[in-house]
């Protein structure tokens, strides 16, 4: 036989007093006590539990209250069966993804198909360095940058308490005799060229799989490519300010023989000098060319595009090893049309399609994109952007020469770019090593 049981209802209920006289409690508070032991143990159970059966029946002990603000209060209609019911298992979250945002899809120049993949799982590897001291020098703090093929922790150095950065060959490429050659190639440049735009590499070494790495100067910078994609478009003289500093940057390494290859906005940071003024710096020479290298190694990259399409010259983009100077040039008038229309001048559903039409059309009018832009830059830019080495600029010198008509007041315009600049706080993930920890080094 099934019990039917009125549910209690909402609100206040009432209660005889001593005196005959009704009096209404409010919610929460204990039914009549006229009702003898059971019924007053079956109502607390009802009330606080939800629960509903017979009156010989054991409350469970792990029944939730649904009086709580995550279970309300429920009564049933009169004349409806109350059931023991248990409370739902609440399934497992599924993980949150990162955002679209954070899946790049990268290029390393092997000549394969691009493939995608996430920053946030790729910080993951080597993640057993972390907190390390490497080689007895450098303590190494969290991930700060992946790339295609490589990836950069922040360490501190020991001997100085120092912040510095740690890059070395992720590990599904540290095999790679190729990709180890450019990580010596790079600590190369930086010890054979001097100038203050070119991070200095303070150390290198090995690590246990015997692949190497190399020690840079913690940058607190901001990219070209964050300031574009936070202030838009630039104007021509804030443009020629910072490509006459990169000009400069090149020169040096022009003239000691060497090709960068990847130049693009993401690859130039802006700093604020001491004294206000713009402090300009070129990175990752990983992928650069040399007059000295070996022609087996030239034999090698022959059909193969090194750097980021995208910003390709068409002699790279046919897979021609034989580049010099001016292939960077065609590459800084890439990031000069993007910095003043906001556009890229080649784009396409795939690479081979952006390839295909660096090495097949020529790049479109910057004046035509943003009229903004006066007709003797965008002559600057057109002849930059020629699709025969023979019909730009010769050097980066003449670059910086044809650039003097916009740096007049070169100062202030310097000056109101890096007031601008958001450059990042003075953090680290690495734990303070204490000075009786300092180790020589």
């Amino acid at each position: 036989m099934t019990r039917f049981f009125r549910a209690p209802p909402h609100g206040d209920r009432p209660t005889r007093l001593p005196n005959g006289r009704r009096k209404r409690e409010p919610e929460g508070r204990s039914p009549a006590r006229s009702a003898g032991k059971a019924g007053r143990s079956y109502r607390r159970a009802r009330e606080d539990y939800g629960w509903a059966g017979r009156f010989n029946q054991t409350i469970p002990a792990n029944l939730p209250k649904i009086s709580s603000p995550q279970h309300p209060r429920q009564h049933k209609p009169f004349g409806v069966t109350r059931t023991q019911t248990p409370p739902p298992t609440p399934a497992a979250a599924p993980p949150i993804p990162p955002p679209a945002s954070q899946n790049r899809t990268f290029f390393d120049g092997d000549g394969g198909p691009t493939r995608t993949f996430s920053p946030m799982a790729a910080s993951a590897e080597r993640r057993e360095l972390r907190g390390q001291i490497l080689d007895g020098r450098y303590r190494v703090g969290s991930a700060i940058g992946v790339g295609g093929t490589g990836i950069v922790f922040e360490a501190e150095r020991l001997a100085t308490l120092e912040r510095v950065v740690i890059k070395m060959l992720r590990p599904a490429h540290s095999g790679n005799p190729d990709l180890r050659s450019r990580v010596r190639r790079e600590i190369e440049v930086a010890r054979r060229v001097f100038h203050p735009g070119i991070v200095p590499v303070i150390d290198y070494g090995t690590l246990y799989d015997e692949s190497p790495y190399l020690v840079m100067r913690h940058m607190r910078s901001e990219s070209l490519s964050s300031y574009l994609r936070r202030c838009g478009p630039l104007t021509a003289p804030e443009v020629s300010v910072i490509v006459a500093r990169l000009a400069s940057i090149l020169h040096s390494v022009h003239r000691h023989g060497y090709v960068h290859r990847d130049i693009k906005p993401e690859h130039i940071l802006l700093n604020r000098g001491g004294y206000g003024e713009l402090d300009v710096h070129l990175l990752d020479f990983g992928v650069c060319a040399a007059e000295s290298a070996p022609a087996d190694e030239r034999a090698r990259e022959r059909g193969r595009v090194y750097g980021t399409p995208s910003y390709s010259s068409p002699e790279q983009a046919a897979g021609n090893p034989y580049v010099d100077s001016r292939a960077d040039l065609f590459a800084v008038g890439i990031t000069m049309f993007e910095a003043l229309t906001g556009k890229l001048p080649f784009t396409g559903a795939d690479v081979t399609a952006v390839l295909r039409r660096i090495i097949r059309e020529d790049a479109p009018r910057a004046k035509v994109l943003s009229p903004h832009v006066d007709d003797g830059m965008d002559c600057l830019v057109s002849k930059l952007l020629s699709r025969a080495p023979a019909t730009r600029y010769a050097s980066a010198r003449a670059l910086m020469r044809a650039l003097d008509p916009w740096l007049a007041d070169r100062i202030q315009t310097e000056r109101s770019l890096a007031a601008k600049l958001q450059v990042a706080a003075e953090a680290s993930s690495v734990r303070p090593t204490a000075r009786h920890e300092m180790v020589a080094a």
